[in-house]
């Protein structure tokens, strides 16, 4: 594990920091400010079964503001992969500082794939194959997400389900349901999964609210194809405006609202462009 400490205003080439052909358990980056880390020709190390590579993302940002994530490249070849296999898989790349940024990178064979936990964290240009929870996920104010492309859940944990990009509130479960996501927006995101393409393929829901409401949200140019029946879901929604959605499959629905108790109806959801199979107000 590569850990960088205190760096300020700099541009870093992790490549230029390894040895030749090498390759990198992770990097964490701790108490940074407006660093740009450059993973060009860097070569993470394969999925193994070992506790690290359940609870060290290959990428962490931690403590840190303003910092940019550029060309991270993981490739796993999962097509053999058993159920613990998944399970154990490594994570991609978490944000924990504000005002952090990801660009351009490529992620396969991963558990998760990417979160953005920190106000004003961004994704431009990502690209998620093969994963067994989440692709993406927006937990905290001010987040964005252009450019994104998800396909190929499958089966790891069996108390887990997988999302294409899921957005909540970071809160205790029990507080949830009173705390709010505001000024999410996400832009050019393509998902798609079947749960039958593969042995371990599984239900995947494509862009999901699910716990708390989201206000002053932008959802625009998404294109989901799922045979889930959740295609796109905002449990409780205000001043969101969706732009441009298209559900393809004959399955899936987009749903505003929820069936859980305590919610309070959306308001002001502003559509344009919409195709769905079925539209339901909840």
């Amino acid at each position: 594990m590569l850990t960088i400490r205190g760096e300020k205003k700099s541009t870093i080439s992790i490549a230029d920091r390894l040895p030749v052909d090498s390759e990198l358990d992770g990097v964490l980056l701790v108490d940074c400010a407006a660093v740009e880390l450059d993973f060009m020709g860097v070569h993470f190390s394969s999925n193994a079964l070992s506790p690290v590579h359940v609870t060290q993302p290959l990428v962490e940002v931690r403590d840190s503001t303003d910092c940019l994530i550029r060309n991270v490249t993981h490739h796993n070849s999962y097509e053999e992969w058993l159920q613990l296999d998944w399970r154990c898989a490594r994570s991609g790349i978490l944000l924990r500082g504000n005002g952090c940024a990801i660009e351009q990178c490529a992620l396969s064979g991963v558990r998760f794939g990417v979160g953005l936990l920190a106000p004003y964290c961004s994704v431009l240009g990502l690209s998620v194959e093969g994963f067994s929870a989440d692709a993406l996920r927006l937990l905290s104010d001010n987040a964005q997400a252009s450019q994104v492309q998800i396909a190929k859940a499958f089966w790891g944990d069996e108390r887990e389900h997988s999302d294409g990009v899921q957005l909540f509130p970071m809160a205790l479960p029990e507080e949830q349901r009173t705390k709010s996501l505001r000024n999410i927006k996400l832009r050019d995101i393509y998902i798609e999964n079947r749960s039958d393409f593969a042995p371990l393929s599984r239900w995947m829901q494509g862009i999901i609210l699910s716990d708390g409401s989201l206000h002053d949200a932008e959802l625009v140019n998404i294109h989901i194809d799922t045979d889930h029946e959740v295609g796109l879901q905002l449990a409780e929604a205000h001043d969101v405006s969706l732009r441009n959605i298209n559900l393809k499959h004959a399955d899936s629905k987009l749903k505003i609202g929820t069936s859980k108790a305590d919610y309070c109806p959306s308001t002001n959801v502003r559509m344009s462009a919409i195709t769905a199979p079925e539209i339901v107000w909840l």
